[in-house]
């Protein structure tokens, strides 16, 4: 005799694994606070990569040419044994070997046209004067904030930031700036790996927000650091290194747009557009 059980219900649907949020893919828009798109293909995913890292690149760059010309102005006017160092020089050799590499990938076919022209956009705006969130030359009076020497760096230039008063605030200034610029390229390459992740699908999605922290985080335990020397000046406390920290990753999220761009929104008669492939798409 063959007996029949009944399973509750309940049962049932305890026994059916949860199914974990899926993140976006290709084509979507990234989501949160990220601008820009997780790449259609593998060809937007290689052009991706080449912009963020060659706008990386540039900041560092950019960065160092501030440096030069703050420890210049600093030997100069405090230390009293003059030197010059020409920053516009630096910036435009910097701005040049940008433009190099753009018009490469462009040639190559790496990149389309349209995709390095937001990039170059976006450029236009990091080397901008001011008036632009992102400008390179405005942020620089943010690591050289002390106000005793009342000097500006640059006073016939476009170089926010005055002369450090001693040789310790001129070391915590040229230091943040290389960790801040360390900050922003662990970023891209969180940004990067969010795009290569989210092409492919991933089960879980990539945790982009948790990347983000951890490179916050180990700039918090470098300018602590800075902090416990004793060598900043007031106005770059751990407080105040912290909110640079947090602005400098809201700068490339917004600026993921301009590497990760998203697919044109306008539909073209002709023109093939395909679902993201799920159970309900596959057929």
């Amino acid at each position: 005799m063959h007996r029949l059980v009944l399973i509750p219900a309940a049962v049932l649907f305890l026994s059916v694994p949860a199914v974990a949020a899926q993140g976006p893919g290709p084509g979507e828009p990234f989501g949160g606070d990220d601008a820009g798109c997780v790449p259609a293909n593998r060809a937007e995913r290689q052009c991706g990569d080449k912009i963020g890292k060659t706008i990386g690149r540039l900041i560092a760059d950019v960065a160092k040419c501030h440096v030069k010309q703050a420890d210049a102005r600093f030997s100069t006017v405090v230390a009293g044994s003059a030197r010059s160092f020409d920053e516009e020089a630096c910036e435009t050799t910097a701005r040049a070997k940008l433009d190099r590499t753009f018009a490469t990938v462009g040639l190559n076919g790496l990149c389309t046209g349209a995709a390095l022209a937001a990039a170059t956009t976006y450029v236009d705006g990091v080397l901008t004067a001011a008036g632009v969130p992102t400008s390179l030359d405005v942020l620089n009076g943010a690591f050289y904030c002390d106000p005793t020497t009342g000097v500006a760096i640059d006073p016939a230039g476009d170089d926010a930031g005055t002369v450090p008063s001693t040789a310790a605030h001129l070391k915590c200034g040229d230091q943040l700036e290389k960790f801040l610029l360390k900050l922003e390229g662990d970023v891209i390459k969180c940004h990067a790996k969010a795009a290569k992740l989210g092409l492919a699908l991933a089960d879980p999605p990539f945790d982009e927000e948790g990347c983000e922290a951890k490179a916050l985080a180990k700039l918090d335990r470098a300018s602590a650091g800075l902090v416990a020397k004793g060598i900043c000046p007031p106005c770059l406390d751990a407080a105040a290194q912290h909110t640079l920290g947090s602005a400098a990753v809201t700068r490339r999220d917004d600026g993921n747009g301009a590497v990760h761009a998203c697919p044109d929104a306008t539909l073209h008669p002709g023109t093939v557009e395909l679902d993201r492939p799920t159970l309900i798409t596959l057929g």
